[in-house]
């Protein structure tokens, strides 16, 4: 199936049961000086002042929401929180590879009945990160209902501000009744908004964050 990933516009999800997220980024060369250049040069590299790629780990991650408030998070140090109906691959600290560097596996019919909407973003957590550090940053979204792999949404380049080490990409919600029981299907939408986290390596901001700018 194909869905319509919009910014604003709800996409049905019916018959889709699971779905994976994965994210990609690169490290970005740092730039030599002259001076450095030369000084690499004539030492015959012993002497090196920079110009090589920087280590930066961006974290995928996946916001659980009750009634528009954000509950739980899915990512790298907290992979497995709600028993299995969203796992996270564990933490990437290097970009380095091909395809996907972190993947989140959300089943939507084993979530539990109080989430109501989600969110997953990507999130530079480390204190002293931010997007600037890292190049080629995308999101695969895929349809992995009966054991499939069909490409949803290919290589997303999410709109990254300068200095931003926050952006929710996308979302998704869904009506249930008093006791939790589903009244329609899932629905998803492009969200694809950058910012800053209050504070960086602290979940309760990352809370803070989705609650503010997922538009959930």
């Amino acid at each position: 199936m194909t869905i319509d990933f919009r910014k604003g516009v709800d996409s049905s999800l019916d018959g889709v049961t699971e779905l994976v997220f994965g994210a990609a980024w690169d490290r970005k060369t740092a730039k030599q000086s002259g001076f450095a250049r030369k000084l690499a040069l004539k030492t015959g590299g012993k002497i090196n002042l920079g110009g090589g790629q920087k280590d930066i780990d961006l974290d995928l991650a996946l916001i659980l929401y009750r009634d528009g408030e954000p509950k739980r998070i899915v990512i790298g140090h907290n992979i497995d929180p709600v028993h299995g109906a969203a796992v996270h691959s564990g933490d990437n600290q290097t970009g380095e590879g091909d395809g996907d560097d972190e993947t989140i596996t959300l089943n939507l019919t084993s979530l539990p009945a109080w989430v109501t909407e989600w969110a997953v973003a990507v999130f530079a957590y480390k204190l002293g990160t931010n997007f600037d550090q890292a190049q080629n940053v995308s999101l695969n979204v895929y349809d992995a209902s009966n054991r499939g792999s069909a490409v949803l949404l290919d290589e997303l380049m999410p709109t990254l501000g300068a200095g931003a080490t926050a952006s929710i990409i996308a979302s998704g919600k869904i009506n249930r009744d008093a006791a939790g029981n589903p009244i329609d299907g899932w629905t998803t939408t492009l969200v694809d908004k950058a910012g800053r986290l209050g504070s960086q390596g602290d979940d309760t901001a990352v809370l803070a964050f989705a609650k503010q700018n997922a538009g959930i």
